[in-house]
């Protein structure tokens, strides 16, 4: 059970009192919460969970931005919770309970896609757990990269980042030799690579890309590379982590 709260004589009230600026107003205390969860399926089914610790006064929780459907509150029991929305959908307020209660809705339109690559923008001031598609290995939190290797996701405390993930992540894998050695060198695009060369003279890897302004990945084994080494895109260096 949920109710729209209108407190219009209130925050007329507080208003008055309170100087203009962007001070967010609040008609319950901060909630206790004991985490946050942000699930990517895909770009079209987004789930975000708040567990929040019981309180014996009302709290408030802040969404995260975006636009919300099926929005939900139920304690750990899976009893309905009495709650209340405030603005458009942009904070809830859980009155008085004696269990933790369970924050549920889905999360739509915040998504951006641009050449073959995923992007989302999360902002939350507390710890926030990210958990990615089952099939995503690699991911870009402000354009640095992060090799899940196995991990459900990242976590992200002070949450101000911009995601990005290939929509296909798909690997391209180049076997080569080294010294009777097998390696695998591994490019995340959606672009077409060809004339792929390894130089064990040169001690150099190349490779031509079909498509202009194309996002790319390239995992070296470490083993392979001997300090200095550079990255040329034609004849300009460039930077690399």
């Amino acid at each position: 059970m949920y109710s729209k709260i209108f407190a219009l004589i209130i925050i007329f009230s507080l208003l008055i009192v309170i100087p203009s600026g962007n001070a967010q107003l609040s008609l319950a205390n901060k909630a206790d919460q004991k985490s946050i969860q942000i699930t990517i399926n895909s770009i079209n089914d987004i789930k975000v969970k708040h567990i929040v610790r019981s309180s014996s006064v009302p709290v408030s929780v802040d969404l995260m931005e975006g636009t919300i459907s099926e929005l939900n509150v139920m304690d750990e029991n899976k009893n309905e919770v009495e709650f209340g929305i405030i603005g458009e959908n942009q904070q809830v307020i859980i009155f008085p309970t004696k269990n933790n209660s369970i924050v549920r809705y889905n999360l739509e339109n915040i998504f951006l896609q641009k050449d073959g690559m995923n992007s989302i923008n999360i902002k939350y001031e507390q710890l926030v757990s990210i958990i990615t598609p089952k099939d995503v290995n690699l991911v870009f939190v402000n354009e640095i990269a992060i090799l899940l290797d196995g991990e459900k996701g990242i976590n992200c405390h002070g949450c101000d980042i911009t995601l990005h993930y290939f929509e296909n992540d798909e690997r391209i894998l180049q076997k080569i030799y080294w010294e009777d050695e097998e390696f695998y060198i591994e490019i995340y695009t959606d672009s077409e690579i060809n004339d792929f060369n390894f130089s064990q003279q040169s001690k150099s890897v190349n490779f031509n890309i079909e498509d202009k302004n194309k996002f790319i990945a390239i995992l070296l084994p470490l083993e392979l590379l001997w300090d200095p080494y550079q990255i040329f895109l034609d004849d300009k260096k460039i930077k690399f982590q």
